[in-house]
């Protein structure tokens, strides 16, 4: 693992913390090698959706890297505000696909230097590794009731929130809020804040 020193180069380790507040809504933490605690990530880490809303889909399969492409100036991304972007409506839906390979006999885990190599044949270690990733199935339940308490909680804010005439909002107001910020403070459109 290599150490984030600032300048640019490899970050190989990164991960981001999503968990429940006490009133229903999504807290955000993203850490970087070494325990670091992070205000940002790299953007072959993460994306925002609403940064690279108008890149096109042949320029977003080559952002794993660093440094300016496609017209996105700032190379990383924010928390919680890009956070809040891609988790609109709470926990995304996704699969475990690290353990369901792996209990599909591992043909589909990638291979090599920073595959499953070192260990795919360790049991203790293959051991371990079915005790921290649930199955797909088990994860997507606990994902889904995530998810009502997030949306449950939304549902009392936009309450709060109803605008106009028709009192209705068409927007998450959580990232409706970052945005206004945006425009207000003039932060560019290609920057995450």
């Amino acid at each position: 693992m290599g150490r984030y020193t600032g300048a640019e180069g490899a970050q190989q380790s990164a991960e981001e913390l999503i968990y429940s507040l006490p009133n229903g809504l999504q807290g955000y933490a993203i850490f970087g090698a070494w325990n670091q605690r992070r205000v940002d990530a790299f953007t072959n880490i993460v994306r925002d959706p609403r940064v690279t809303r108008d890149v096109p889909d042949d320029v977003l399969n080559k952002l794993s890297g660093f440094g300016r492409t496609g017209g996105i100036d700032d190379r990383r991304l924010n928390s919680s505000s890009s956070c809040m972007g891609c988790h609109i409506d709470g926990m995304n839906r996704a699969n475990n696909d690290l353990r369901d390979w792996l209990d599909a006999g591992g043909s589909r885990l990638p291979k090599g230097q920073h595959g499953v190599d070192r260990w795919m044949n360790n049991p203790e270690t293959v051991k371990r590794v079915r005790e921290l990733y649930p199955t797909s199935s088990e994860m997507r339940a606990k994902m889904e009731g995530d998810r009502r308490v997030f949306l449950n909680a939304m549902a009392q804010i936009k309450q709060e929130m109803m605008l106009g005439v028709d009192k209705n909002t068409y927007v998450e107001p959580i990232i409706w809020t970052a945005e206004w910020a945006q425009r207000h403070y003039k932060y560019p459109v290609t920057r995450s804040n």
